[in-house]
């Protein structure tokens, strides 16, 4: 849960949040809470983050 640095080559995990990533657990409560534990939705892809932005 630490934030990788803009140098497009230290490997993270891509993360989400929104009101919009999941709409599909609007309605189930705890399938929400265990799809975004800790507030993120977790991808499970990795990617590294370049300096102009995009990963």
């Amino acid at each position: 849960m630490k934030s990788v640095p803009w140098d497009a080559k230290t490997i993270g995990e891509v993360m989400f949040r929104g009101n919009t990533v999941m709409n599909g657990y609007l309605n189930d409560r705890k399938a929400t809470e265990e799809a975004f534990k800790g507030g993120w939705l977790r991808s499970g892809d990795l990617g590294v983050r370049h300096s102009d932005g995009y990963m």
